[in-house]
């Protein structure tokens, strides 16, 4: 079976590309959580100070954006600790659940590295709510912003040296 879609690494002109196309509640979140428009946020990803990993998927053949997303290690909440963070249009609907399965490895080889993941999301986006819940991240607090309710969540994966690599 040819799988339909293509996970790359990510580039500004990626970002530029897939900010309009958002799901209204990818775009709600963003603007909520930031007070910025995704068309202002999403290129920032590629300009943050420490070290971070953006991954766009795409479907293979017509070359539509699904899915932006990515890793940006967070010092301030521990020397071990990254946010992470995805956005997607709609077509993320048609492809979560294979693309939640993909996402499963690139989470675990982040947390290879970082051995703590975080961040916070929009509980009124549920796709967003499901994916953590899938990909084993707990939810850890709620809080309300800009009249919103968030949710803080985080996934701590031991430092064990011998995990295998996964596939690339």
């Amino acid at each position: 079976m040819t799988v339909p879609y293509i996970i790359r690494e990510a580039t500004p002109a990626d970002a530029d590309r897939i900010a309009p196309l958002l799901r209204e509640k990818d775009r709600r979140e963003v603007e909520a959580i930031t007070g910025e428009c995704p068309e202002a946020i999403l290129p920032r990803s590629f300009v943050a100070e420490p070290p971070c990993k953006v991954l766009f998927a795409e479907t293979a053949e017509s070359k539509q954006p699904i899915l932006i997303g990515g890793v940006r290690s967070t010092p301030d909440h521990g020397a071990t600790s990254a946010a992470v963070w995805m956005v997607g249009t709609p077509l993320l609907e048609r492809y979560s659940f294979t693309l939640a399965r993909e996402a499963r490895r690139y989470v675990d080889a982040w947390g290879r590295s970082y051995h703590r993941l975080w961040n916070t999301a929009w509980e009124g986006n549920d796709l967003h709510v499901e994916w953590l819940r899938f990909l084993g991240f707990t939810i850890t607090g709620r809080f309300e912003h800009r009249g919103l309710p968030f949710i803080t969540f985080e996934k701590s994966i031991p430092c064990v040296e011998s995990i295998p690599l996964v596939r690339e």
